[in-house]
This record gives structure tokens, C-alpha cells and sequence, in this order.
């Protein structure tokens, strides 16, 4: 779903509140307490058979003043790569990376730090070095009832890699790794003493055409990276080695790559679905995506286009649900990214459920198209959202199944889970026992959304207004209609357009219509409907079974064709300004009814079209029933 961040309102009365509160009554100052532990220099480099190094460690109180001599117990984590006496003074053993532990006790609470350490040969390094390998990530396979608990190793593709040097734990070298995962980077550590390491990290090489980058969160912004252990390169020059890269699942880097990868297939996608109407980016080459994902963190999964953004569940919720091996959502998410990119998404985002069919009609299109992309990224109509032990949701698009109620729900223009079906029935191969028989391209697909106009809202009427018209894609409309008209998304003239049948009192079968012309502009449409009315009797004419976003204007004129009355909706409202209030696209909310009584006898007509002001979150079509009624 799109995020629509508000936070700047609620921290500005938070500080208006602080800043504007008092009290007469003397506040004690809360005595400092300790807050951390620092240790100087970090990191720190330390030589083989060099001079030691000497640490020094500092007690910090809340205050930020300091505690005057404490007593540290300092030590090594690995004695083989350095040793520390008792005094913080550091000897380097072996050619590694590894770290040292300051650590104080005060009233019966342990405070402690690191630092890391980055042991150095006492030669330099080659200044012709050369590493390559593979890099993979530990991928998790998944089914419909959740996690097999099989780990897939899987190359990481399009990633950058890195070779630091352990002297100053500096880049010396960058390569990026094909989409086999295999990478071959070239440095110069001569200036250097010997010691490198290779990491891959979570990013792509954003001067390309696939721009990706993973942080784990908007405040430190930092990268995941598997590394590998340390090389000496102070052995030979030349200098070549193979050193394979693995993320795991266990290390909590794993699902990083998985991410970066599914999106690497879909910003991919994309790219064959060109060209783009921009002359600017004609290759449809998708800006720069960040995502947030941290484990552990509850932060929701949304998309953020102001400022490009996917956050991603980390598991810190009650269930653990965590969405970085949850590859339709990834996709999804960045499916909304595509559509804001290159199209315009006006929905106004918030919660939903896939059981709705009287959805915001700008949302069903946003969450339905988000959801068929996810599927032609994965090239399955499977959705598998997990969580551990389990599934927080899954089904079958195909077939609509997996969830109770779900075919018959999955109805009207106003259902995300309708449109994500009719257009993955667009994509997918040719069905004839479900009424699918269009097995187009998703470039097809995309060029209808690509040529959708930004001075409309994008709606699933708007995709059908584009497809209809289009080069490749018009000659297809008879059995995009049959896709449609199965899942009761009624874009189409009614049967009595050209002359309406006149209605019966009390009848109780009533008159279906729909909001649709063939013309330029569907919402022309008015249906002018007769009916026979005794002078001094009383009537009512409703419109009612609302679908598909229909917002009703009802108008009733005498036999003479003067405006008897007129009514927009039940309470005669004008939502036409609405954000968060917009009535639901359900059955009845946005109906019209009009009784008055005959002043003569005679054939009168009711007259309905789409609301002058109907709400943003309706449709401009749609359809309805219309009857008359008399007591």
C-alpha cells in the first residue's frame, strides 16, 4: 500500500505542547546515570610483530560527563589475532580481524564495549591482487502452507563487491557480480600492510540500469554485507585467489539478497516492457528503489512514493511476520513503485482486505495491479504471504481458491483481488474452461498503463478505456470483455440503450443498467427510462444494487419533460471534496430515490447518470437497477 507520512503534524504539537506547559511547583534534576561504555582508537590496526597498541577506555554518565577511574577488564575474542593485557595494551598475533572487549562492573551492572581490530602484516600488500568467486544467499523455499524449511543457495546478481583493505578498513577495490553471481575484482594494496577481506553488499551498481539499494532502517541507513575471512596478500605479487561470498539465512543477511534479487527480476521486468513515452528514458529504466528491512523491527510493509521507499516487516510483530523471504509481497510493493513511476497511482492507500468488493475504486485498481505484477515478476499467480510456522495469507489467483469466499467476492471493478485476476487472465496462457482465452504479452500490458492520461484518476475503468483503444491490444476487446463480464465488471452498454423498456410499478424484478457509452468518453451515458403514472398518486423511483463504483444522479420529468425533482444520494450529500470520509462503493450509500406524487396522468420519465459530484473514490461508470414503486 502507498504510506502518506504524516509525522511532521504530530511532532509539531508534541513541541508546541512541551514548550508551552509550566508549572510553579520546583522540579528535583534527576541525578545522571551511567549511559555507555566508549573505547579509543576504534576500529584500530595493530601489526604483526610491530609495536603494541595501546587502548584506553571511557565510562560515560547520561550527562554526558564521565566517571572518574573505573576499572576495565579488557579481552580478546580471538588471542590467536591479538592479544590485550590487563591495561588495554594490544599485540597483533596473526593477519585477521577480530575484536576487543572493555568491560567495567559498578554496583553489581556490567557495562561494556568493542572495538574491532584489524591485524596488519608487516610486509605490504600485493599491489597486483586479483579476487573472484561466487557470491550466493541462502534462499528459503516456500509453499502454499508456508516455509519447507529448505534453504535453495541462489546467486546474488547485479551486486556490488568490495575489497577492503584491514589498514584503515578501506575500499581498495569494487567489482559487481554477473547475474550467475560470479564477480573477479582487481586492487592495489601496496601502499598497504598486508590483509584484505571481500564483501558483497546489499546494493547494486546504481550507474546501471538496475537501481537497488537494502538498508536496514532511515536512520543509519546502513548496508547488509557478507563478508569473507581475511586474506594476506603480503605472500606473492601477483597475488590471485578464489574466495566464494554466502549470506545466511542464520546470519540475518540472507534475506537482504532475497530482496534485492526479486527486484532485480522485476525492475528487469520493466526494462523488456519498453519503450517508454519519456524521451528521456525511453528504456523504461526504473529510478532508484531504497527498502528498509531490519530484523526484528515491526515496522509495516508500504510504499512510500515520497520519497521512493519500500519498508518491509522485520518480525517484530506478535506472529514474527517478517516479508524479506515473502517474494509476491516484495514484488508488490514494488509494483506500486512502477505504477507511481510510470503511470500515476492516486490511491489514497490505508488498510484493505482482499474479501472487499466496494473498495475505493482507486485503491482496487493500485492493490489489484500491484498484485498482478507481483505475479508476471514470479511468473505464478500464487500469493504466499508467511509467517513462521505458518501463513499469514495465501491462494491461488488462478483459480480464486486457498481463501473461503474468495470467488464469490472477487467481483466488480471495486475488488483488488477482480482486478489482479482479469488482467493475470489477460497474461497468463489460454484457458478455454474459464473463459480466458487472451494469452498477451506483459508489455501489452504495460503500454496500456504507460499510455493511461495523469488528468484522470487511474482506475480499472481507465486500463479498459486504454486497452480498447490500443494498437496491439484493441482487436482483443470481445475476449478481454468475456475476462470481465466473469467477474462481473460490467464495462459495456446496456441492452436498452438505443430504447430502455418501460418500467412496471411494483414490479419486483428490476431493470439492471449500466453507466457506459460507446463513445469517446464512456461516461456520457444517461438512461432515459418511461413509465405510466396516474395523476394523484404517489410513486418512487430508486436506483438500487449499486457495482462497480456507480454513483447515481436521478432526475424525474412529467410527460411535458419539466423537471419534476432530482436526487444525488440517500442524505443528498456532496462528497465530491472527500479524503478520508468518501462513502463506501457498496450497494446502496450512493444510490438516489425520489417519490412524489402525479399532478397528471401520463408517461414520465426517470433519468439517471454518473453524479455530477460523485466522490473521488467512485467511478466514473458503473452499474446499477433502477425500480418503481407505489404504496
Amino acid at each position: 500500500m502507498q504510506r502518506w507520512v504524516a509525522y511532521s503534524t504530530v511532532l509539531s504539537v508534541l513541541f508546541f505542547v512541551a514548550c508551552n506547559s509550566s508549572s510553579s511547583s520546583t522540579t528535583t534534576p534527576t541525578a545522571p546515570t551511567i549511559s555507555r561504555v566508549s573505547i579509543s582508537p576504534s576500529p584500530v590496526n595493530v601489526t604483526v610483530g610491530g609495536s603494541a597498541v595501546q587502548l584506553s577506555a571511557t565510562l560515560f554518565l547520561s550527562d554526558g560527563s564521565t566517571v572518574e577511574n573505573p576499572t576495565f577488564t579488557w579481552a580478546s575474542v580471538d588471542t590467536s589475532v591479538v592479544t590485550v593485557d590487563a591495561t588495554g595494551l594490544a599485540t597483533g598475533v596473526g593477519v585477521e580481524v577480530t575484536s576487543i572487549t572493555a568491560t567495567t562492573v559498578i554496583d553489581s551492572i556490567t557495562y561494556s564495549a568493542s572495538t574491532r581490530v584489524g591485524v596488519v602484516s608487516g610486509s605490504s600488500g600485493a599491489a597486483s591482487l586479483t579476487l573472484s568467486g561466487t557470491a550466493t544467499y541462502e534462499d528459503r523455499a516456500f509453499n502454499q502452507n508456508g516455509f519447507t524449511g529448505v534453504l535453495d543457495p541462489k546467486p546474488i546478481p547485479g551486486a556490488i563487491v568490495e575489497v577492503v583493505a584491514i589498514d584503515g578498513f578501506k575500499v581498495i577495490g569494487t567489482g559487481v557480480t554477473g547475474s550467475d553471481g560470479i564477480f573477479n575484482v582487481a586492487a592495489d594494496n601496496s601502499a598497504n600492510g598486508g590483509g584484505v577481506y571481500l564483501r558483497v553488499v546489499s546494493r547494486t551498481d546504481t550507474t546501471t540500469n538496475t537501481k537497488i539499494e537494502i538498508r536496514n532502517n532511515n536512520s543509519s541507513r546502513s548496508f547488509f554485507a557478507a563478508t569473507s575471512s581475511v586474506i594476506d596478500d603480503s605472500t606473492s605479487d601477483p597475488f590471485l585467489q578464489t574466495k566464494n561470498l554466502l549470506a545466511t539465512v542464520s546470519s540475518n543477511i540472507g534475506g537482504a539478497f532475497n530482496i534485492l534479487d526479486v527486484l532485480t527480476e522485476a525492475s528487469a521486468l520493466v526494462q523488456t516492457a519498453g519503450p517508454c513515452p519519456d524521451p528521456t528514458n525511453t528504456g523504461c529504466v526504473p529510478p532508484l528503489i531504497t527498502v528498509y528491512w531490519e530484523p526484528g523491527s515491526s515496522e509495516g510493509t508500504f510504499f512510500d512514493g515520497t520519497v521512493d521507499a519500500i519498508t518491509l516487516l522485520g518480525g517484530g510483530t506478535s506472529d514474527l511476520d517478517s516479508d524479506e523471504y515473502d517474494d509476491v509481497v516484495i514484488a508488490h510493493e514494488y509494483g506500486h513503485f512502477i505504477l507511481d513511476k510510470f503511470s500515476g497511482d492516486n490511491s489514497p492507500g490505508g488498510t484493505h482486505s482482499i474479501l472487499e468488493n466496494d473498495q475505493d475504486i482507486r485503491l482496487s485498481w493500485s492493490e489489484g495491479w500491484a498484485n498482478f505484477f507481483a505475479f508476471a515478476v514470479l511468473e505464478s499467480p500464487i500469493y504466499v504471504d508467511t509467517i513462521e510456522g505458518g501463513v499469514g495469507a495465501s491462494f491461488d489467483m488462478e483459480t480464486y481458491s486457498g481463501i473461503s469466499g474468495l470467488s464469490s467476492v472477487a467481483i466488480y471493478t471495486t475488488s483488488e483481488i477482480a482486478v489482479s485476476g482479469t488482467l493475470w487472465d489477460v497474461l497468463d496462457a489460454v484457458d478455454v474452461s474459464e473463459s480466458d482465452s487472451l494469452d498477451l504479452s506483459f508489455k501489452d500490458i504495460f503500454q496500456t498503463v504507460l499510455a493511461f492520461p495523469l488528468t484522470k484518476p487511474t482506475t480499472m475503468e481507465t486500463f479498459w478505456t486504454q486497452f480498447s483503444v490500443g494498437s496491439t491490444t484493441s482487436s482483443s476487446n470481445s475476449v478481454f470483455q468475456t475476462i470481465l463480464k466473469a467477474r462481473k465488471i460490467n464495462l459495456f452498454e446496456d441492452t436498452g440503450e438505443t430504447s430502455e423498456t418501460p418500467l412496471i410499478v411494483n414490479d419486483t424484478s428490476t431493470q439492471k443498467h449500466t453507466l457506459y457509452l460507446d463513445a469517446s468518453d464512456h461516461s456520457d451515458d444517461t438512461d432515459v427510462i418511461s413509465f405510466s403514472a396516474t395523476f394523484s398518486t404517489t410513486y418512487t423511483v430508486s436506483t438500487l444494487n449499486l457495482s462497480n463504483g456507480a454513483d447515481t444522479f436521478l432526475t424525474i420529468k412529467n410527460p411535458s419533460g419539466i423537471e419534476v425533482d432530482t436526487n444525488d444520494n440517500p442524505s443528498d450529500g456532496n462528497f465530491l471534496t472527500c479524503v478520508s470520509t468518501c462513502p463506501k462503493n457498496d450497494a446502496t450509500s450512493l444510490a438516489s430515490s425520489v417519490t412524489f406524487t402525479a399532478t397528471e396522468t401520463g408517461t414520465f420519465t426517470a433519468e439517471v447518470t454518473q453524479a455530477p459530484n460523485a466522490p473521488s473514490s467512485a467511478g466514473k461508470l458503473g452499474s446499477y437497477e433502477i425500480q418503481l414503486t407505489s404504496p
